[in-house]
């Protein structure tokens, strides 16, 4: 019976450092980082904003527009480094445009910090608050934050950058969507 009481001590030893092996394998898979090229249908993306009295986002402010969701958080570094770059990108073609929005989601956070980032960075598109982070996660945004994702007019994802973006990186997620940053003709836009 010794014997026996030993191999089975041995075999369950054996099981779980393979079962933790296992989970450890499974948890340890890099997080995709960088810009992808997708085609994915866009979630339905709404709620109240961050800053009170403005209108809610529903899917009729951004339905048939180039759609950029930007995801942020008041504490993260990088998300604070890459604001100018999106308002001013907004400023350039969706504040004056009709067929591209922007969109902020406020996410792991609250809205005290969240109105506290909007006014220090004066962004001036759409932001809402996602303190459960449920929209990052159904926009592919697992990896942390920021991310970016670009939809085209028919509402299908064309783009997702996890990270800080930069000018480049934004300028080409637009331009194969059909929109034409930083010429002359800013923001003259061809049918996606």
């Amino acid at each position: 019976m010794g014997v026996v009481r030993k191999l089975l001590i041995g075999l369950l030893v054996v099981l779980v450092v393979g079962v933790v092996w296992l989970a450890v394998q499974a948890r340890s898979k890099p997080p995709e980082f960088g810009m992808q090229q997708l085609s994915e249908p866009m979630p339905t993306l709404s709620g109240a904003q961050v800053l009170a009295g403005e209108p809610a986002v529903s899917p009729s402010l951004y339905k048939g527009k180039v759609t950029v969701v930007n995801f942020w958080a008041s504490w993260c570094d990088p998300c604070r480094r890459e604001s100018p770059l999106l308002e001013s990108a907004w400023k350039q073609l969706g504040a004056s445009r009709d067929d591209v929005q922007f969109i902020g989601v406020d996410s792991r956070d609250n809205d005290d910090a969240g109105r506290a980032f909007i006014n220090q960075y004066d962004l001036t598109y759409p932001s809402i608050s996602d303190p459960a982070n449920k929209y990052a996660f159904q926009f592919g945004i697992n990896a942390g934050l920021p991310g970016t994702v670009v939809i085209d007019r028919n509402g299908i994802i064309r783009y997702r950058k996890v990270g800080e973006i930069s000018q480049a990186e934004l300028d080409e997620m637009l331009k194969g969507v059909g929109v034409t940053v930083g010429s002359p003709s800013a923001g003259a836009a061809s049918p996606a």
